[in-house]
């Protein structure tokens, strides 16, 4: 699929095509593209991003099944994190995803510890300062709660 001579470039391609595909919400297309991708070397961050951020908004789609443990989207946006990718910063300009998706993911991080369970607060920072509405008022009483 991708070649070693051309592959990082190939790789670009093939993430640009799957954020149409996602941007359409052709989601099971953006998918299959961005799980192809994941196979090869030239799985970047940028892949791994699109690839998380697509999942999650399937699982959106569906919220009982994605609070299972194991819920592959917060497992890419944890090597995210791990790697000090500017994740809140690029879930904060989707406009797809909106202030409660990303609720959802502080959540999940909130539960987590070290450098994602700082994600988790900032996150639920953000939303208490910056946004307006049930989202807000959610993350600012979780923050009260864990005493942040």
């Amino acid at each position: 699929m991708v070649t070693a001579t051309n592959g990082k470039a190939v790789a670009g391609q093939f993430v640009e095509q799957a954020v149409k595909l996602r941007r359409a919400k052709r989601y099971p297309e953006a998918l299959h593209i961005l799980a192809r991708l994941a196979t090869t070397e030239h799985f970047d961050t940028e892949a791994r991003y699109q690839l998380g951020l697509t999942r999650l908004l399937v699982d959106q789609a569906r919220p009982a099944e994605s609070e299972v443990p194991g819920n592959p989207a917060m497992g890419f946006f944890a090597v995210l994190v791990r790697e000090n990718f500017p994740l809140l910063e690029r879930l904060r300009k989707e406009a797809m995803l909106g202030p409660d998706g990303v609720l959802r993911v502080a959540r999940h991080f909130l539960q987590g510890v070290g450098a994602e369970r700082r994600f988790g607060l900032d996150a639920l920072m953000f939303l208490a300062t910056r946004t307006k509405g049930p989202a807000s008022a959610e993350a600012k009483t979780t923050l009260r709660t864990v005493g942040a």
